[in-house]
C-alpha cells in the first residue's frame, strides 16, 4: 500500500544509520540517564514524558541543544509513522519519545544500551515492510522490556501473522497506560474484526470517533466493519472520507467500488476500480472486479480485456476463469466459454457456478446428457444461495429426461 507524498515523509538528510553508532550511542546516553541523575539530585519523581527532562537541565544548555537537534533528526530519519501505519493493518506504536518514555516510566532507564539497536532495527524493518525482521526485533524487544509499546507491538505483530486470538490475548493483559493508547483500542477493534466479530470491533472503533476525520486507518477501519455489516451506505461515506484522507491509498479506491458495485452504482464502481488499478496495476482482485462490473454494463470487450489481465497475475483464480466464460458466452463463443468453464473446475471441481454453466453451454451445443451429468453436480454442491437456480435446473432436467423417454433414449 502506497501513500501520496512518500517522498517528503523521507529525510533528505542522511539519516542517523548513516553516522557512528558511537553518536548514537552518546545523545541517547543524554535521554537516559539524565531523567534518573535529576531524580537523585532534586527527589523528583520518575516521569513517563519529556517535560521533567527538559525542565531539570536549565544548566545543560549544550546538552539541551544537542538533544533536540538530534530529537527533529531521529523525526526526519526514523519516526516515519505515516508511512509505516499505510504499510501494515495493525498499528504499530513507532514515536521514538513514546518508545523513551515508556521505558522511563516503566523503570528501564538503565537499560537504554540494550534497547537502542533493537528499537532503531524494527522501525527500519516495518518501514521496509520485512515481516520475518520485524518479528524478530518485537519479540526480542518484548521479552527484555515489558512496556506499554512492546506490548501494543507484539499484539500488532500477532494481528500481522494472522493470529487475532493471541493478539486479543495480549491486549486483555495489556498494562492500564497501554489501554489509554488509541493503537489498543484500533489493534482490539482490528482482532475482533479478524474473528469476524464485527459488532465488537466496531464498539472498539467507536471510541475512535473523534480521531475519525484526521486519521486514515481509523475512517477505513469503520468502513471495513460496516461493509461486512451489509451497511453500504454508511460504509460509503467512510471511503469517500478515507479518499479525500489518503487520495492515492489504493485499498480505499477499491473497497470504494465493491460498495458502489453492492448499491448498483456501476459507473461509479467502475471509475473507483480503474483509479485503485492505476496506483496497483499488479493487484489481479482489482481487475477482476472492474471486469465483473464491465461484464453487468454490458461492455464485452473490455470486460475480456480486464479478465484476462487478472488471470494473467493470477492464472489459478477459479472465478475469474468462469466469469471470463460469460463472457465469452455472451459474446457467441460457445467452445471458448466452455473451455473457460472447465478451466475453472479444474482448479476449483466444486465450484458451483462453474458446474451450472458447463450444463448450460452443453445443453445449447445439443448434447442434454452432458448437460444433465453437470445439472447433477450442480444440485449436490450448490448451497442456499442458489435456491432459484436450483428451482430452474430442477425443472430443467425434468425437461430433459422427459424428452428423453419421449425420444427413447432415457
Amino acid at each position: 500500500m502506497e501513500l501520496g507524498g512518500r517522498k517528503k515523509c523521507m529525510a533528505a538528510k542522511p539519516s542517523c544509520f548513516t553516522r557512528s553508532w558511537l553518536q548514537n550511542i552518546k545523545f541517547l546516553a543524554i535521554v537516559f540517564t539524565f531523567p534518573a541523575l535529576c531524580c537523585f539530585a532534586g527527589g523528583i519523581k520518575k516521569s513517563p514524558g519529556f517535560g521533567v527532562f527538559l525542565a531539570a537541565l536549565p544548566l545543560l544548555q549544550t546538552e539541551r541543544k544537542l538533544w533536540r537537534n538530534r530529537v527533529d533528526e531521529l523525526s526526519e530519519a526514523l519516526d516515519a509513522t505515516a508511512i509505516i501505519s499505510m504499510k501494515w493493518r495493525a498499528q504499530f506504536v513507532v514515536s521514538d519519545k513514546t518508545f523513551i518514555a515508556s521505558m522511563l516510566h516503566n523503570g528501564f532507564e538503565k537499560s537504554w544500551e540494550d534497547a537502542v539497536a533493537v528499537w532503531f532495527g524494527m522501525k527500519n524493518a516495518l518501514v521496509q515492510k520485512n515481516v520475518q525482521e520485524a518479528d524478530t526485533h518485537i519479540r526480542r524487544l518484548y521479552s527484555l522490556f515489558e512496556t506499554d509499546c512492546t506490548q501494543l507491538n507484539m499484539a500488532a505483530m500477532h494481528l500481522e501473522n494472522h493470529q487475532p486470538d493471541s493478539a486479543l490475548k495480549i491486549l486483555e493483559f495489556a498494562a492500564d497506560t497501554a489501554k489509554q493508547f488509541w493503537e489498543y483500542q484500533f489493534n482490539k477493534s482490528l482482532a475482533y474484526s479478524d474473528l469476524g466479530r464485527y459488532r465488537e470491533a466496531l464498539f472498539y472503533l467507536q471510541k475512535l470517533v473523534p480521531m475519525e476525520q484526521e486519521n486514515v486507518k481509523i475512517a477505513f477501519g469503520f468502513a471495513k466493519i460496516y461493509q461486512h455489516l451489509g451497511h453500504y451506505f454508511k460504509a460509503g461515506e467512510y471511503l469517500e472520507l478515507t479518499s479525500r484522507l489518503a487520495p492515492n491509498y489504493s485499498p480505499c479506491w477499491f473497497l470504494l467500488g465493491i460498495t458502489q458495485s453492492k448499491l448498483g452504482r456501476l459507473q461509479e464502481a467502475f471509475l473507483s476500480f480503474d483509479r485503485a488499478a492505476k496506483i496497483r496495476p499488479g493487484n489481479f482482485g482489482l481487475w477482476y472486479n472492474k471486469g465483473n462490473v464491465l461484464l453487468r454494463l454490458g461492455k464485452y470487450e473490455n470486460a475480456l480485456s480486464c479478465f484476462q489481465h487478472a488471470l494473467g497475475l493470477n492464472p489459478g483464480y477459479a472465478m475469474a476463469w468462469n466469469n471470463l466464460g460469460i463472457v465469452f458466452t455472451r459474446l457467441g463463443r460457445s467452445f471458448k466459454a466452455l473451455q473457460s468453464f472447465r478451466r475453472a473446475l479444474s482448479f476449483q471441481p466444486r465450484l458451483a457456478e462453474a458446474n451450472l454453466n458447463c450444463g448450460l453451454i452443453f445443453e445449447s451445443m445439443g448434447n442434454p446428457q452432458k448437460a444433465l451429468e453437470y445439472y447433477t453436480r450442480f444440485l449436490q454442491i450448490a448451497s442456499e444461495d442458489f435456491s432459484q437456480q436450483k428451482k430452474a435446473i430442477t425443472v430443467r432436467i425434468g425437461k430433459i429426461k422427459n424428452a428423453g423417454h419421449r425420444s427413447g433414449g432415457v
